[in-house]
């Protein structure tokens, strides 16, 4: 565990590096210029003598900070999102391979994403819900607002969507508008941390917290 909390990296303020910026006309459907905070080694909610909310109730403590949520894989991180099988009843015959993701919840608006119908991802929820973007909501159901309440059915499994969210960039600031998907988690992943500053300025302050609040 000590060697994990010192590879507890920031990333920085925003959410791109340098060279993304030289192709400003492309907009990746968040806001680049929020202050967040990314972590690595996040230990999966289910780890004996770790409480995932406790954690983010004593992060959420730390002055300065907005909100914590987590994601499997960061956006534009080149790692991540490959398809998986997904089964629309009532719309597919056969499972279809649409790429995804996991997030924690108030990703999105910590993100600064739009959500188009329904609402984000909440503390209480449970692995039974999903978010779709809103390419993902036309190609199966015609319109966003149709979506909400719908399910689909990811590697066997059902999930019921609970928000659509704008079409974004996963993977690439080139890549063309892909239907996209997320499943709720409880950590495992990647952290996020929303600051209402500089978030340079919390490193120290948020990586104390982090190491009392998981245990060794």
């Amino acid at each position: 565990m000590q060697i994990a909390c010192s590879q507890f990296l920031l990333v920085g303020t925003g959410l791109l590096v340098g060279s993304y910026f030289q192709v400003q006309h492309i907009r990746p459907r968040f806001d680049t210029g929020r202050h967040v905070l990314f972590a690595t080694l996040l230990p999966n909610a289910e780890r004996p003598n770790f409480n995932y909310e406790d954690m983010l109730g004593k992060l959420r403590a730390v002055p300065g900070v907005r909100r914590v949520s987590s994601v499997r894989e960061p956006p534009l991180s080149g790692s991540g999102g490959g398809a998986q099988q997904v089964s629309i009843p009532g719309v597919t015959d056969e499972p279809v391979g649409i790429a995804g993701n996991a997030a924690g919840p108030e990703y999105f608006t910590a993100m600064g994403t739009a959500i188009l119908r329904g609402r984000d991802f909440t503390i209480s929820d449970s692995a039974g819900v999903a978010i779709v973007n809103e390419q993902m909501a036309h190609r199966f159901w015609g319109d966003a607002g149709r979506a909400i309440g719908q399910f689909m059915r990811v590697d066997g499994k059902d999930r019921q969507i609970v928000g659509v969210v704008e079409t974004g960039k996963y993977q690439t600031l080139l890549e063309p508008p892909t239907p996209f998907f997320f499943l709720f988690t409880r950590g495992a992943g990647t952290l996020l941390i929303e600051t209402a500053g500089d978030p340079a300025a919390l490193a120290d302050s948020v990586r104390t917290t982090f190491r009392e609040a998981v245990p060794a």
